[in-house]
């Protein structure tokens, strides 16, 4: 977080934009491979940098690229289906364009 200091009041604000935060984490619970026993998400704030790890490489077929133009695979469906339920998860596909868009928006540089 960050302090805005505006007149004599103060307020903190994110470093990163909250929904993308968001949408980030989700994506990595959503989407992570959980064949691969005895891994799990880590979630890194440094200094410079902010790193998710969801553990399974992209899904056959997906690339940076494509995810980044809304195209989407869902690896678990049951996630999924509950996180729509739970309105956790809202659209398919426009999780990565979504967190593109945000850091956009906040002249930020774009998520790796």
């Amino acid at each position: 977080m960050a302090a805005v200091v505006k007149g004599v009041y103060r307020s903190d604000v994110y470093e990163f934009p909250e929904g993308a935060l968001r949408e980030l984490i989700t994506n990595a619970v959503m989407h992570r491979n959980y064949a691969i026993y005895g891994s799990d998400i880590h979630i890194a704030l440094y200094d410079d940098r902010l790193e998710i790890v969801s553990p399974g490489g992209l899904p056959r077929g997906m690339t940076i690229d494509r995810m980044k133009t809304g195209c989407s695979r869902c690896r678990n469906k049951a996630i999924a289906m509950a996180f729509s339920y739970m309105r956790v998860a809202e659209k398919w596909g426009l999780g990565v364009p979504n967190v593109m868009q945000q850091f956009a928006e906040r002249g930020l540089s774009s998520p790796e």
